[in-house]
């Protein structure tokens, strides 16, 4: 990971880490999916926990964070904060009325169902149990 992130940073390549199997898992102490520039998490049945589909990204940068916000939403501006909706209207010379049926980015319709929340959260709650059994069966595996 050492490598791979000096790589990145040297190249100014942006570090997507892909984390759906290892909620939990640590490199040197520090949790994967805080490496990268931003991070995947599958929420599809049989990974760690399951909202029966989907997933989640974890970002700490601001305009990939405003980006995956326009794509999930098809790729309107709708749901970034005024100024960002300013800034992409007068890049693009959109007006308001306009703005309803302008896509900046190639988007998707990917907000979650009130269910695939309801078990997403209920799982949050047991967690580091759910991971912890996975750890025992995996060195069960390994030790085997």
């Amino acid at each position: 990971m050492d490598e791979i992130v000096e790589l990145c940073v040297e190249n100014n390549i942006l570090l997507i880490e892909d984390t759906c199997e290892s909620i939990g898992s640590k490199y040197k102490n520090k949790l994967l999916g805080t490496f990268g520039d931003l991070s995947t998490f599958s929420f599809y049945f049989g990974h760690h926990m399951s909202t029966i589909e989907g997933g989640m990204i974890s970002t700490n940068n601001e305009e990939l964070y405003h980006i995956l916000l326009s794509i999930r939403s098809h790729g309107w501006d709708r749901d970034l904060p005024y100024e960002k909706q300013k800034t992409l209207r007068n890049k693009y010379g959109v007006d308001d009325f306009k703005s309803l049926y302008t896509f900046y980015y190639p988007g998707f319709n990917l907000r979650s169902t009130d269910l695939n929340a309801f078990l997403g959260i209920s799982q949050l709650k047991k967690i580091d149990e759910i991971t912890k059994v996975r750890e025992t069966n995996f060195n069960f595996y390994k030790k085997i």
